[in-house]
């Protein structure tokens, strides 16, 4: 992990416009990385000590004839060969200056009296200008505090809200390349907005029924939406019950106007995409048979404007035992009405049309012996302009685990192996269980065994979803 410089930090924590291009991938990063969150964090307070410090004390202001006075310090040696080094701890407002100012240093074009007394005054500028700054940009799940966090962009607190937390929310959305938050402006007013489906204490009693809500930029509620919804599937009886998952808030036609994406999803197998509006209206519903517990936007059609992609399992024939794992790609703005997806065909509803590319993985033989199915799809990552996404199992080692290499329309370049894998494939062939091992021609077979829907039947080659033949 390549970290940023505290010179780099600092600028981002007064939200100086030299890093105003690379905020989103600083922000990224800190939610990645303990050390450069801890850092901006100490940054923050100290400029926060000296706004109070400030305040309290007129005359620090800088004037036209008074500046800083420089004070020679004088360090006494601690002759303790086999000690560690001493910390120096600076405890008065202007030692926390001075130590700052050495710390992380902020280059100037002239030095002396004048100067120090200039850069006081910028920092103070700089700083109003930051407190100044009301509009949510960033957000954090505070798992010992049991809170909600929301920031600005200097990362300095909003507000927050109690949350019923279960696990590292945090880690959970980084792993698994989805969120439950997203901020934006939903109605062009150039002030963000915060969607979320987070457990708030009003869903205790309310078991598995969480809710949208999305509040303005000062902690005011505008609208929240449950997701039960009544439903027939084939002759079968499900229960109505459903709660919101991951979102979305991404623009589709361009124009600059948001909507939010939200899984629906239930301790079965319906689950359904519901499409709203920036006012909480409804525009639309995707309907699937099989969880799609991960969602993401990209540009898969190259048009320059992002499109859906969801992934999970497919259960249109469970009836049969064979649940795939899937990734769909939906075109956004035709997420409209109440629809089923192309092989979901058993709902009573008609078909949806924004369904771009389906495509499904194969069950292995080594499912076959170990008496398990690939259960579990994870995007893992996204590099060289390759996607990668991991199929496991639900052993302890997630065995077989096999990563999918993919381009960006969905074609899959490559098949790899973990050690985990390759190693219990080696036991299984010891007993006798399985023969040959994971080679270039097994992971060139498992490839090639990889199927996209045509709209009415599984093509081994690539082909897009052909609404004509669904209807």
């Amino acid at each position: 992990m390549n970290h940023y410089s505290e010179h780099v930090l600092e600028m981002y924590v007064v939200g100086s416009e030299k890093v105003e291009s690379r905020r989103q991938d600083i922000e990224l990063h800190l939610r990645e990385c303990h050390g450069c969150r801890t850092l901006v964090s100490n940054i923050r307070e100290f400029y926060g000590e000296m706004k109070e410090e400030y305040e309290r004390n007129e005359s620090l202001e800088p004037k036209e004839r008074s500046a800083l006075v420089p004070v020679e310090l004088s360090v006494t040696p601690l002759n303790e060969p086999f000690s560690a080094p001493v910390l120096y701890r600076p405890q008065t407002f202007i030692q926390k200056i001075q130590y700052y100012l050495i710390r992380y240093p902020v280059r100037t074009v002239a030095a002396g009296v004048a100067s120090s007394s200039l850069l006081y005054a910028l920092t103070f500028f700089a700083l109003g200008d930051l407190l100044q700054d009301r509009n949510p940009a960033i957000y954090n799940y505070n798992n010992k505090t049991g809170y909600f966090e929301v920031f600005n962009k200097g990362y300095n607190k909003l507000w927050e809200l109690p949350i019923l937390v279960d696990d590292n929310l945090n880690e959970f959305e980084i792993h698994n390349r989805i969120t439950f938050t997203k901020i934006a402006d939903l109605n062009g007013d150039k002030v963000n907005e915060v969607a979320t489906t987070i457990r708030l204490p009003d869903d205790e009693k309310a078991i598995f029924q969480q809710k949208l809500r999305v509040f303005d930029s000062k902690k005011n509620l505008i609208f929240f939406k449950g997701f039960n919804s009544d439903f027939q599937y084939l002759n079968r009886r499900y229960d109505n019950v459903f709660t919101a998952h991951a979102l979305l808030v991404e623009d589709f036609t361009g124009a600059g106007k948001n909507d939010i994406i939200v899984s629906a999803t239930s301790i079965r197998s319906p689950m359904y995409l519901q499409r709203i509006d920036a006012g909480g209206n409804v525009l639309g519903e995707y309907w699937h048979f099989g969880q799609m517990n991960g969602l993401f936007s990209k540009d898969i059609t190259n048009d320059g404007i992002n499109e859906i992609v969801a992934f999970g399992i497919d259960d249109a024939l469970d009836s049969v035992h064979v649940e795939r794992l899937c990734i769909v790609v939906l075109d956004g703005t035709k997420i409209s009405g109440k629809k089923k997806s192309t092989v979901s065909q058993g709902f009573a509803m008609p078909f949806s049309d924004a369904e771009i590319l389906y495509l499904q993985f194969p069950i292995c033989d080594m499912n076959v012996v170990l008496g398990n199915k690939p259960n579990n799809l994870t995007f893992q990552s996204e590099k060289e302009g390759l996607l990668t996404f991991s199929t496991t199992s639900n052993r302890p080692d997630n065995v077989p685990d096999f990563h999918y290499l993919l381009s960006n329309d969905m074609k899959v370049v490559e098949v790899k192996s973990t050690t985990a894998t390759d190693r219990v494939r080696e036991q299984l062939i010891k007993e006798g269980k399985l023969k040959g091992s994971i080679d270039k021609t097994y992971l060139e077979n498992l490839k090639n065994e990889v199927q996209y829907w045509n709209g009415t039947s599984w093509q081994k080659s690539w082909t897009k979803v052909n609404h004509s033949l669904a209807q």
